[in-house]
């Protein structure tokens, strides 16, 4: 059970949303974050784009650099509604690197973990469903 009790913030109510997310969060070192991300992983992106054939190791190790880079900026986002943020949004384009990387190298690290985890285990159960709903789907 949740109990809420709401009152009113003075001087809040007819100021726009916008000017209020910039006095409650410093959005510039998260911008820049996102902007580093963007100019990092972009050769990537592209070396990937024009080499797709990704042994499965190497995806493997790709993959997890790029969701750990990744995750470490959405620990400092507040992850508020883009129509509050700041226009254009950096973070909006670290969402399309990384979804874009990660598409590419996806099913040969998958391969990897397999073969790895065959070893130990034959009877492990395949990625489930929920694995494929990453990024907007994989599938």
């Amino acid at each position: 059970m949740f109990v809420l009790d709401a009152g009113e913030l003075p001087k809040a109510g007819s100021r726009p949303l916008g000017e209020l997310v910039g006095e409650g969060w410093n959005l510039t070192a998260v911008a820049q974050s996102y902007r580093d991300f963007v100019d990092g992983f972009t050769p990537l992106l592209a070396q990937l784009a024009e080499e797709p054939a990704v042994a499965p190791e190497a995806a493997f190790a790709i993959r997890s650099l790029l969701i750990h880079a990744y995750r470490r900026l959405q620990l400092h986002d507040p992850l508020l509604p883009i129509e509050l943020l700041p226009q254009p949004w950096p973070g909006s384009d670290a969402y399309e690197v990384a979804r874009a990387i990660y598409l590419l190298v996806y099913a040969q690290a998958e391969l990897h973990i397999d073969a790895v985890l065959r070893r130990e285990d034959a009877t492990a159960p395949a990625a489930d469903d929920a694995f494929y709903q990453r990024f907007g789907g994989l599938r």
